[in-house]
């Protein structure tokens, strides 16, 4: 079970299509422990890209567990601008916004139900 008082790590699972999460190390590394959900909140995130991982990704296109999202679990606040957050390993090395900036970091961001992503400031 996963201590969600705790930072914890968020990527999708694309044969799934759900969102798993595992607890998080300091590094803001995936360690133990393994949930799914259809849909979640995160507060205080952070994006990583293990990008050895993505370049072995994009060689061999294989899929494999290289970019996720850390942060903690809460309610999506009311009243905030959403912007959706997309990644694909094959067009850009890190996580980036629609318009193409790029995205390091959010306030919160929402993980929909949808198998998309959106960040708030």
């Amino acid at each position: 079970m996963l201590d969600h008082t705790q930072k914890i790590t968020c990527h999708k699972n694309l044969r799934r299509n759900q969102w798993v999460m595992s607890q998080a190390s300091a590094s803001g590394r995936i360690t133990t422990g393994k949930d799914y959900a259809d849909s979640l909140t995160l507060r205080d995130v952070t994006f990583h890209v293990t990008e050895s991982s993505r370049q072995r990704v994009c060689r061999l296109r294989s899929r494999d567990v290289h970019a996720w999202c850390v942060g903690t679990v809460a309610e999506a606040p009311a009243g905030k601008v959403w912007r959706e957050v997309t990644y694909n390993p094959f067009r850009a090395p890190l996580f980036h916004y629609r318009d193409g900036s790029p995205v390091h970091s959010a306030a919160f961001v929402h993980f929909a139900a949808d198998g998309k992503a959106y960040a708030a400031r």
